[in-house]
């Protein structure tokens, strides 16, 4: 089990719900200027965000680590959570990748 957990990716889901039009304007532009600054870094192997579908104060940040995670290295989602809560209501929650069985 812990063999499959080292090939595995993380994925950390940050959601957040702006707590007005503006300050979803506000949160665009901060994270226009971090995703440009983490892609300089290298630190992240993919970052994704989206916007809910009809609730334009709802995005989630989806950012993939790659297998080999060192302990500590979420830190950076675990700073940037801590950071939009100036923007509203965030909710951080860390996923690893399950390779399950064909059972068929």
């Amino acid at each position: 089990m812990r063999e499959n957990m080292n090939k595995s990716r993380l994925l950390e889901v940050i959601e957040i719900r702006c707590s007005a039009k503006e300050a979803r304007i506000s949160l665009e532009h901060y994270l226009n200027k971090w995703v440009e600054q983490i892609n300089s870094e290298k630190t992240i192997t993919d970052i994704r965000i989206y916007k809910h579908l009809k609730i334009d104060t709802d995005f989630s940040i989806h950012l993939q680590y790659n297998q080999n995670l060192k302990k500590g290295a979420d830190a950076l989602g675990e700073q940037l959570a801590d950071e939009l809560k100036d923007y509203g209501l965030v909710n951080r929650a860390l996923w690893i990748e399950q390779h399950l069985k064909d059972h068929s």
